[in-house]
Parts: structure tokens; C-alpha cells; sequence
């Protein structure tokens, strides 16, 4: 019964809220809607970084324009904080999440955390982010978008921030779509307590004709709990 009951659930959230998430907002990168610092300058390390997470064929594509860079923390944070100077003894300069968008799907993604007066590099992934979500005090949920050579595909990141710095604590897939005779949908999205010990992943399985009609529909859940030993959610 209990089951069944979560499989409702689960559809409810889902189809309510798309591929969004359900503790806090979901902030798109490339779009309006979330706060953001004005940093005007985006520093020649940084393009530089993320230029060596692509190949060599398309660095040269990734130029300051094309760059949004986002400031991660939960302090208030000075919205004329330039990355350029952030490293230059800024005490509350925030974390930052630096990503590039290219044409057919390619893309790179850097979280940077502050240790010491500098910016390290801490997470990486050779994947555009779609949206970014902070929860709570000490998570950061990302939806990015795989390269289109895999397909029209979403992948999910839970990250936690503790005391010894992030830590990736699960990842899977947000959204997949495969078109074939009939067209089959997967849609997910995550859900955390308020305390960040347990997260629920609710997905929802679709196949439909060419007209758009659902031939099957199918909902379901995973209940995953903290392991402070290993820093990962696991069943």
C-alpha cells in the first residue's frame, strides 16, 4: 500500500513541476529569474579552465562571452564581486559555479570552491548545466545537458558541501528521450529532507504514439539515505 501511495505521489510531483525539483527554486543558468552578481570580467584562468575540459577542436569557441558564472554560498554576497578580484583577499567572495554552452549539445561545467584566499576547482563535467538549485545550507542540485551524440539526455548531480569541501553524493538521469516507432520518456527529479540525511528520486516512465498520446505510463521511487562514511546517498 505504502508503495503504491509513493507511486501516486511521485506522478503528482512530476507532472506538476516538469523535470524541476522540489525544496527551494530551480534557477536556470543561461536565463533571467535568479540572483546573480554582475561580475563584469570574467578572468583569463577561468576560460582557460574551461577550455581544457573540452577538446581541442572547439576551445577555441570558448571566449568571456560565452561564459556565465554564478555565485554559490549561503552568505550574503556583494553583487559587485568580480571573480577577477574575489581572489584578491575579498573575505566573503562566495564558491562559483562557471559553465560554457556550445553548439550541439557541448558544454562545461567547473564548480570552484574558495580555500585560503584562492579558487580551487572541486567538480567538473564535460556537460552544459541546464539549471542549478541550492538546498538548503549545504546542497547543490545541477541538471545538465549530456552531448547530443548520446541523445536528448539530462543528467542529475546532488553535491555536498562539508566541512572538508564537496563532495559529489549522487548522480542519475534527469530526463531521456528515444524516438522510435513510438517515443519513450523518462522525466526525474529529487527531493530532499530539510535536514539533508535522506532524498527521495521520483521518476516517471512514458511511452507515447506519434500523436503525442500515452500508450503506458509508469511511476516509481527510490528512498536513499546519507552515509556519513562515504559522503553518498545510498539505498
Amino acid at each position: 500500500m505504502r508503495k503504491t501511495i509513493w507511486g501516486a505521489v511521485a506522478l503528482f510531483m512530476i507532472l506538476s513541476a516538469g523535470a524541476g525539483f522540489f525544496v527551494g527554486r530551480q534557477l536556470s543558468l543561461h536565463g533571467s529569474g535568479f540572483d546573480r552578481a554582475q561580475m563584469s570580467e570574467v578572468p583569463d584562468w577561468l576560460v582557460e579552465d574551461l577550455r581544457k575540459e573540452l577538446d581541442e577542436s572547439v576551445r577555441n569557441l570558448v571566449v568571456p562571452a560565452q561564459i556565465t558564472v554564478v555565485p554559490i554560498g549561503i552568505r550574503k554576497i556583494d553583487a559587485s564581486i568580480k571573480p577577477s578580484s574575489a581572489t584578491e583577499g575579498t573575505p566573503d567572495a562566495p564558491d562559483l559555479l562557471a559553465a560554457v554552452k556550445l553548439p550541439e549539445g557541448l558544454g562545461a561545467t567547473i564548480l570552484y570552491e574558495r580555500r585560503n584566499g584562492d579558487y580551487e576547482a572541486v567538480f567538473s563535467k564535460q556537460e552544459s548545466v541546464y539549471s542549478y538549485q541550492v538546498v538548503g545550507e549545504n546542497y547543490l542540485v545541477l541538471t545538465t545537458d549530456i552531448s547530443a551524440v548520446q541523445g536528448d539526455e539530462r543528467a542529475l548531480y546532488v553535491i555536498h558541501k562539508t566541512p572538508e569541501g564537496y563532495h559529489e553524493a549522487w548522480s542519475g538521469i534527469a530526463h531521456r528521450r528515444n524516438q522510435q516507432e513510438t517515443m519513450d520518456v523518462l522525466d526525474a527529479t529529487v527531493k530532499l529532507d530539510p535536514e539533508g540525511k535522506t532524498m527521495v528520486y521520483f521518476s516517471l516512465e512514458r511511452t507515447l504514439d506519434q500523436t503525442g498520446v500515452a500508450l503506458m505510463e509508469k511511476s516509481s521511487y527510490q528512498l536513499l539515505r546519507y552515509n556519513e562514511r562515504t559522503h553518498r546517498f545510498e539505498k
